[in-house]
């Protein structure tokens, strides 16, 4: 076969801007591959059924995306997983930073901020589990912009260290905010580094 065919073929395929041309193109070259080259024959019947394979993947992402009252809720993947990287006394309504992002897919977390913010709207899943360290009580919230969506709690038991939880699943507007914070009308807290994680994506 020679190559140099093949790759006019494709050269041709791709410049080709209409469906209209695109298919006199396909006949025309279809029609004397019958006759000179049973070889380009078999390889415009290959880019036929490529085309049709793309078309049917075009169909189900068209499928991915959802329209809901609030607007498009996106296909692509969001979601964070964020460390602790060191202890950290948390005082008032201090936002806890997670500062070790070992997931970010999408970059919604800011894990200098401490601060989630929803790319598109939608339904979302949080999760924070924590250790408490020294202090007698550590109690923390989840917040969605100003509103509490999740409680967190922790004390000491028999001398030992004891760790606390929080899940949360919430719609989202875009722009939206989720983060930790201490609780403001408690005493001060500290949060073990390494042992404490935030996560959250989009479901």
């Amino acid at each position: 076969m020679q190559f140099w065919k093949v790759f006019l073929v494709i050269s041709l395929m791709s410049r080709v801007e209409s469906e209209g041309e695109q298919t006199q193109l396909q006949s025309s070259l279809s029609l004397s591959s019958n006759h000179d080259n049973p070889d380009l024959w078999m390889l415009m019947k290959q880019v036929d059924r490529l085309e049709t394979k793309l078309s049917q993947y075009d169909e189900k992402i068209e499928k991915c995306v959802k329209q809901d009252k609030n607007g498009l809720i996106h296909e692509t993947q969001v979601a964070f997983h964020a460390r602790l990287a060191k202890s950290v006394t948390l005082h008032g309504a201090q936002t806890v930073i997670f500062d070790k992002d070992i997931t970010n897919i999408g970059n919604a977390y800011n894990p200098h901020t401490g601060l989630f913010k929803a790319p598109y709207a939608g339904l979302y899943f949080f999760s924070c589990t924590f250790l408490k360290q020294r202090s007698t009580f550590l109690r923390v919230q989840m917040m969605k912009n100003d509103i509490e969506i999740q409680l967190g709690y922790a004390k000491t038991s028999n001398a030992k260290a004891d760790a606390g939880s929080m899940i949360a699943v919430v719609y989202l507007k875009a722009g939206d905010i989720v983060k930790v914070r201490h609780h403001p009308t408690f005493g001060s807290g500290t949060m073990h580094g390494h042992w404490s994680f935030f996560t959250g994506y989009l479901i």
